[in-house]
Formats: C-alpha cells, structure tokens, sequence
C-alpha cells in the first residue's frame, strides 16, 4: 500500500501473549489511521483496540489535543463496535455504535477505520447495540460492590457492553478518586465476562496482579483502586422485575447512589443520569434486598464465599513470593561461589 506504513502491534501484556483463554472471538482488528504524519496501518493480534496518546494504546496518536484513551474498538461476530471515551474530557455528549469498513472516526487531526484482518468485511447493521440497555442476553450477571470486604451494592448488568469509570460515558459510575473516568469495559456474551482494562491510572487487578484483558469466571474478583467488583451470580428475570434503583438511604433519591463507604470518598454509585424509575443497572442496596430471606443467605454465602476464594489467594501468592525467595537466595550462594572460585584462581 503506497504511502502506507504497515505495523504489527504485539499484543499488551502476558496473558495476551500466552493466550491462556480465548476471546469471545476469533475475529483481529486491523487499523487504518489517517494523520498529520501520514498514513499508518495497525494489524492487531486481538479483537479490541484502545487508541489514544498513551504509549500502550494498540493505536498510539500524538497530539496536545489527544486524550490519553480517546476511543475504543470492540470486534465480535456480527461487525465492530466503537465507543467514543474522550466524551469526559471535552465535556460533550458521548457517542458509540457499528462501524463501517469505509466510515472514519474522527480523533483529533487523524481519522480512523477498522476491519477484520481477516474474513468478509464487517456488519454495520448490528441488531442490537452492545451498549443498548436491557440489549443483555438473560441470564444476565450480578456484580457485588465491596470496599474493604463489605459490601456496598449488587449490581446487575443491564447491556452486553459496559463501560466503568468514575463519570461518564461511563453506564456504571463509581465515585472514588482512585478509579479512572473510564476504567475498563465489561462484555458479556455466552453466559462469559471479560474484563478489558482501558490502561487506567491504577490498573485492574486480579489476584494482586494487573492485566490488560482477563475473563472473570462466577465467584472471582477484580480491583479498581480501592473497589473490589465480584462476579456472584446470574439473574434470570429482566432488570425491570427487581430493583429499579431507588434507594431507602435519606437524601439519596436521585442518580447518585450513597453507599456508605467507610472512608468518605470511597464508594458511590451512580447512573448514566437517566431517571431512578429507569436507572442504568439494577441497583440494590446492601440493607434492601427484595427477595427475603432467602435471597439474603444467598448474598451472604456468595460473599463468604468470594471472601474465602480471595483469602486462599492471598495465602497462594505468599507462599509463590516465599518460594521465589528462597531461589533467588539459592541463586546469590551459588553466585557468591562463583565469585570466591574467581578470586582464588586471580590469587
């Protein structure tokens, strides 16, 4: 391609490399950029894309006037869905949607395309948005909300994609100064969650470990800054037959969601904006379970449960870091040796 520099990105972290678990598709992205400096082809290993002026975007733009994650590019099988991040930066409405082969995204001074590496070009008409609410394929998961290992909210995911951060186009907002404005995405598809990092300021974690893209399985947990998200359990009825997200907490009414964290700016949690009789995600709160006594041992045990789960992970990696210094240790003797052996034949 005349005029064209081709580039074969590597994939971000280890567990891309490895491969230790499948995408939700086998479809790669390839990307087209547009700019200032000329065209630019990305052929990516992966089914997403983060572009952006941060140096581990899959797109790395340069530019005063580019936000560190300006876009993100989701593939599936029906075509490639985009949604606009740089939204909370310009302060303007956010936008998102099915991407043409031949449509350019604008970032900056640079348009950008998207297409299969491989295989017919993609879907524009996808019949249902990723970030379409109750567009979520039933059953659908439950998401606790903990700070410190109490929880705070149950949380059951209303689209098949979600974006989470500390403000919008974030659908799924928590208020803590330690979470990003977009943190990461959640996808949901086959009854599976991914977790996709959007290289946010403190990194998603699991098992103390940051990761870039991690499917999270029924009763694990991940971190954003001081708020652990525990995947619980499934939800068979739709999202308007439970909680609507109105809460009993004095003065808490509206969109924002008071938690009672234990620190002051640890926790809230908060809607796209919409109305509290149609709010993002159904919310519950800690002391308003709905389904009685039953449903409260329910969420009492898959707590215990994730609590325990997280303990036995903590005891794991002790051991693993006790282990890798005593080989390390093992490792400076037999240096030590080497070295002695060099100084008595110099001698």
């Amino acid at each position: 391609m005349d005029g064209v520099k081709q580039l074969t990105r590597p994939t971000g972290s280890a567990s891309d490399r490895v491969m230790a678990f499948r995408f939700w598709t086998e479809r790669q992205l390839t990307i087209h950029v547009d700019g200032p400096d000329g065209g630019r082809e990305f052929r990516l290993g992966k089914p997403y894309a983060r572009i952006g002026r941060h140096g581990r975007c899959e797109v790395p733009l340069e530019g005063e006037a580019i936000p560190r994650i300006g876009v993100y590019l989701h593939a599936t099988e029906d075509g490639i869905f985009y949604v606009d991040l740089a939204s909370s930066v310009r302060g303007g409405a956010s936008s998102s949607g099915g991407l043409d082969a031949n449509q350019n995204l604008e970032l900056g001074d640079y348009r950008i395309r998207a297409t299969y590496r491989e295989g017919p070009s993609p879907r524009t008409d996808i019949a249902t948005p990723l970030d379409e609410k109750n567009g979520i394929a039933l059953p659908a998961p439950v998401i606790y909300v903990l700070v410190e290992g109490t929880q705070q909210a149950s949380v059951r995911l209303a689209r098949r994609l979600t974006v989470v951060g500390r403000r919008r186009p974030s659908t799924l907002r928590l208020k803590s100064e330690f979470i990003s404005a977009t943190h990461c995405i959640f996808y949901w598809q086959d009854e599976r969650l991914w977790i996709i990092d959007l290289l946010s300021s403190n990194g998603t974690e699991k098992r103390g470990r940051r990761f870039d893209v991690e499917r999270l399985r029924l009763r694990r947990m991940i971190k954003l800054g001081d708020v652990q998200l525990g995947f619980a359990r499934t939800a068979a009825n739709p999202v308007s037959d439970s909680a609507t997200g109105q809460s009993d907490i004095p003065g808490n009414q509206g969109d924002l969601f008071d938690l009672h964290p234990p620190d002051p700016v640890a926790v809230g949690l908060s809607d796209s904006g919409e109305s509290q009789l149609s709010s993002e995600s159904s919310l519950t709160s800690h002391g308003d379970l709905r389904d009685g006594t039953s449903a409260i041992t329910r969420e009492m045990d898959a707590i215990a449960e994730m609590q325990q789960q997280l303990e036995r992970e903590r005891v794991a990696w002790e051991s693993e870091r006790t282990e890798q210094h005593k080989q390390l240790d093992a490792r400076f003797q037999e240096l030590d040796q080497h070295f002695a052996e060099i100084q008595s034949w110099r001698a």
